[in-house]
């Protein structure tokens, strides 16, 4: 059902296309919540994230007490209200926390006197604490007491080890803290080695592909404001979660500047992207002015099924090959399966890098910080690009 502010209530035009636009997007919210979560969810579960994600609880929450050194979850939940995060940075230490519970459960089965502490997170458990985040999803397939005691969660398919390796990053950043704030003074982390993470070579369209999406004209009127969203995306290189915090005002005499979230709290460093004609046509067809959401977005779950679903009514069916992070084997797919909101950074980045190899320059586009390592994860350099550096070695005529 259609819910907003009808045109005949007492408030301006502006006023209420921005609380039209507000509630449209806790709507969108509350759909990607419930449809993205493994599990029952009741009131109370939807309250707490909505409350997360708007940050209105962290209004009135405050630090708990320590009342001994060992306190370890409380003083993760500290570190949650004290350490600067983003909304989604601080949901993804949420579910760390909760799959820190879940060991400590599953080791107090075999051992009743156990609990995660500092004197017991040693490196013999981080290493536990890996294995186990690997088998979790055959554990939860048998071993009934850990599913009764967690009803809530339910894991889909095992994890690969990149996911394993941001679980244990975002622990070893919580133990760094904790030496600061003089909780410990060690770290399991000293001399543990995180395994080698798996990339295979990045995919993205190709301009070609990508103009044929601007050019499609789409019979769903949603379809088609969603597919050139993401064009707009691809032209300008923002993160997703970036894009969607875009507002009218980011966009500023033919250029976007904004702030990128993931460097908010330790470079607020402005991106400033100029409009190329497609983006400056995007604009004016179909954004948002002033205060409002840049564009009408849906929720993140359906802006990629609409991507895929542009791609196959476009006829893009190319086939590529990527590497299956669980078994690290090479996989053929269809490119309109497989695409997603993530692919208009890869696009953008690596697009660029083709025609101009200097990725300190692109990263004053895109927010990469100079030197970047994780910059090579978007780029892959074309065959043509290839040839033009070999021929270097070429005989001169």
């Amino acid at each position: 059902k259609y819910q907003a502010i009808k045109i005949n209530s007492s408030i301006t035009k502006q006023q209420r296309t921005k609380i039209n636009n507000e509630v449209q997007k806790i709507k969108n919210d509350i759909i990607d919540f419930v449809e993205n979560t493994d599990g029952s969810i009741n009131n109370t579960s939807l309250k707490e994230h909505l409350s997360r994600l708007y940050n209105t609880k962290q209004k009135t929450q405050k630090i708990k007490k320590v009342e001994k050194v060992n306190d370890f979850f409380t003083i993760f939940d500290n570190f949650l209200l004290i350490h600067p995060l983003s909304a989604e940075r601080k949901e993804s230490y949420i579910v760390v926390v909760n799959a820190l519970k879940r060991f400590e459960f599953y080791k107090k089965q075999s051992d009743n006197q156990f609990a995660l502490n500092f004197t017991t997170f040693s490196e013999s458990i981080l290493l536990e604490l890996e294995n186990y985040l690997a088998a979790e999803y055959d554990y939860l397939k048998v071993n009934r007491q850990l599913k009764k005691q967690f009803p809530n969660y339910k894991s889909n398919k095992p994890r690969s080890q990149n996911t394993i390796n941001g679980n244990l990053s975002k622990v070893r950043t919580f133990f760094n803290w904790c030496i600061k704030r003089k909780y410990t003074n060690s770290t399991p982390f000293s001399f543990f080695k995180l395994k080698a993470s798996i990339y295979g070579t990045p995919y993205y369209p190709t301009k070609e592909e990508i103009l044929k999406i601007y050019h499609h004209n789409y019979s769903d009127k949603t379809l088609h404001l969603q597919s050139k969203i993401f064009v707009f995306q691809c032209m300008t290189g923002p993160r997703v979660g970036d894009l969607y915090r875009l507002k009218g005002n980011n966009i500023v005499d033919d250029t976007l500047v904004y702030i990128p979230e993931k460097q908010r709290h330790k470079r607020a460093d402005t991106l400033i992207v100029p409009l190329n004609e497609i983006a400056k046509q995007i604009i004016h067809d179909y954004s948002n002015m002033g205060d409002n959401s840049l564009f009408n977005f849906c929720s993140l779950y359906h802006y990629n099924k609409f991507i895929k679903l542009a791609f196959k009514l476009a006829d893009i069916n190319r086939m590529v090959a990527i590497l299956d992070p669980l078994t690290g084997e090479e996989v053929i797919r269809n490119m309109n399966e497989i695409i997603s909101s993530h692919a208009a950074r890869r696009f953008f980045i690596g697009t660029i890098y083709n025609e101009v190899q200097d990725p300190n320059l692109i990263g004053e586009l895109s927010g990469h910080s100079y030197g970047s390592r994780a910059f090579s994860r978007y780029r892959n350099v074309n065959s043509d690009l290839k040839k033009k550096l070999v021929s270097i070695l070429d005989e001169k005529q």
